[in-house]
């Protein structure tokens, strides 16, 4: 949007511009790359729940392993263990 107004602009450095159109577009836009099934967005939307279910496991796997109590200094080096090789 910002290059078609460069290529707008007069000698003056100003441009006129019809508001409502470009409100218009820029909603069309953002509608169509968020919502829509394109291959990105079903690739975004994959990787999406890939992350959720990575991180739902990490957190389940770590509550079950504190549901018994207060542990060890060695059980939360092994969690940051854990961070550490999972790369979050």
């Amino acid at each position: 949007m910002l290059e078609k107004w460069e290529s707008m602009l007069t000698i003056s450095g100003e441009v006129e511009v019809d508001v409502h159109e470009w409100f218009q577009s820029l909603i069309e836009e953002m509608i169509t790359r968020r919502f829509l099934p394109t291959g990105k967005n079903i690739h975004s939307w994959k990787r999406e729940r890939q992350i959720s279910k990575s991180f739902t496991k990490l957190i389940d796997g770590r509550k079950r392993k504190f549901s018994d109590g207060p542990k060890l200094k060695a059980d939360e080096e092994e969690c940051l263990k854990d961070i550490a090789d999972s790369g979050l």
